[in-house]
């Protein structure tokens, strides 16, 4: 696999559940954001994160003002939108 290649690789959900855990655990400020916005790690009927307006497909990022972090496409937060 190239440099270019890897650096474009797309997560497991694995990997991202555990960027998103690590964080949280070192960062008391970005948890109280997360808490805010009640992110989970499961859909909310069929609202995902892969199915909002603020999900970049290409980086499953969630491209929020207060998020800024990669997402699972099946996770879901209160300000969802379509």
């Amino acid at each position: 696999m190239t440099d270019k290649q890897e650096e474009h690789r797309l997560l497991t959900d694995s990997e991202i559940e555990a960027i998103y855990d690590a964080r949280v655990a070192s960062d008391p400020e970005f948890a109280e954001v997360m808490r805010k916005y009640d992110l989970r790690k499961e859909p909310f009927e069929y609202q995902r994160c892969d199915n909002c307006i603020y999900y970049l497909n290409s980086t499953q990022w969630c491209d929020h003002p207060d998020f800024q972090i990669e997402v699972g496409a099946a996770w879901w937060c209160n300000i969802w939108r379509i």
